[in-house]
């Protein structure tokens, strides 16, 4: 099971190209992940159902060994939960199937990845990470730009006022 599915979620919205270029692939990948894993669930169920069927045959044939006065079918059930090895295998299938969701949010997840891509885009499209311009000033500078400026004549001003007190 992929580990890092976190760090192939994150988008650098700098490098929306790049960002599109890696989905299919990154997409791709937890896919087959997802089919192996549904694959080790499935052959995990097989060896609980065989675990169980040889621990109901084992406790049916030797039922004092297992604490059993009379063999019925809610005792040799209850037994079968107790057996080690069936527990052994229920744990591993259990174990399968919890990577099995987590696989499924995962592909889910890039699912999202791709819409949150196509936003992204547009936004990128419409001009959203451009910097700010403002309405009044007619020469179209950005307001970083209007403040550089701005700063810099206070600081003309300020060190014209302070040479003229020197004269």
């Amino acid at each position: 099971m992929p580990d890092d599915y976190e760090s192939d979620l994150a988008i650098n919205k700098n490098r929306l190209d790049e960002e599109w270029l890696k989905q299919p692939t990154l997409f791709m990948h937890y896919l087959e992940a997802l089919a192996d894993a549904q694959l080790e669930r499935d052959k995990a169920k097989e060896r609980v159902d065989v675990a169980r069927s040889k621990a109901d045959k084992d406790i049916r044939a030797n039922p004092g060994d297992h604490g059993l006065q009379k063999v019925t079918e809610a005792s040799v059930s209850n037994a079968i939960n107790e057996h080690k090895k069936y527990k052994e295998t229920l744990d591993k299938y259990n174990e399968a199937n919890y990577n099995v969701n987590i696989l499924k949010g995962a592909v889910s997840a890039f699912d999202h990845r791709k819409k949150a891509l196509e936003n992204l885009v547009s936004l990128f499209i419409a001009g959203y990470f451009s910097s700010p311009k403002d309405p009044e000033n007619a020469k179209g500078k950005s307001v970083a730009d209007m403040a550089r400026d701005d700063m810099a004549s206070k600081q003309r001003t300020s060190m014209n006022k302070k040479r003229r007190k020197r004269t």
